[in-house]
């Protein structure tokens, strides 16, 4: 609502189908007007944000293939309410976690930083929040036979990155630390 209305969410949908492509929409993040059954029933991969989920739509999301994808940088940086992730897990759905890295809402792209969010704001555990960026994320993005655990037949992880600069492969390549100062 105020960004797009029903009616043009489903043109574009409906355009989206036309071509094959598969839609991924961001709903429920200010406002709720119906936008997440339109997402569903056009069987979009993931419905994000869902600060603002109704308990009809959690229902509505269970049996169905659309992952709800929780996004709690979000509401860190702009101070809104975070997604009732506890709630839905204990409804039994499934949920996943991403960034919505981008310069206005959610400046991080830091992983640890939003399962640690949500284990604090959400009440989600540890093991809870590993999953939802692991396995459930892979799903999320249609991957989850090939990437997202620790499996024979999957792809292993590729080496972390921090800061956008490799980690090294080696002790080998690590510099020497610096020295100590009382500084």
């Amino acid at each position: 609502k105020n960004y797009f209305e029903l009616q043009e969410s489903k043109s574009i949908l409906e355009s989206d189908k036309k071509f094959g492509l598969k839609p991924k929409l961001h709903v429920n993040q200010l406002n709720n007007f119906g936008a997440l059954q339109l997402a569903v029933d056009y069987k979009a991969i993931s419905v994000d944000h869902l600060e603002c989920i109704s308990d009809i739509e959690i229902q509505y999301l269970h049996n169905k293939p659309t992952i709800a994808t929780l996004l709690p940088a979000c509401s860190f940086f702009i101070k809104i309410p975070y997604a009732p992730a506890r709630y839905m897990i204990d409804s039994g759905l499934a949920i996943s976690l991403a960034s919505d890295f981008n310069p206005g809402s959610s400046p991080t792209s830091n992983m640890a930083f939003v399962s640690s969010l949500a284990c604090i704001y959400q009440s989600m555990t540890p093991i809870e929040a590993f999953n939802a960026s692991t396995i459930n994320s892979a799903y999320a993005l249609e991957l989850s036979s090939d990437i997202g655990s620790i499996s024979i037949g999957t792809m292993p992880p590729a080496k972390p990155q921090i800061h956008n600069q490799q980690v090294p492969a080696s002790n080998e390549e690590v510099p020497p630390p610096p020295a100590p100062t009382n500084k």
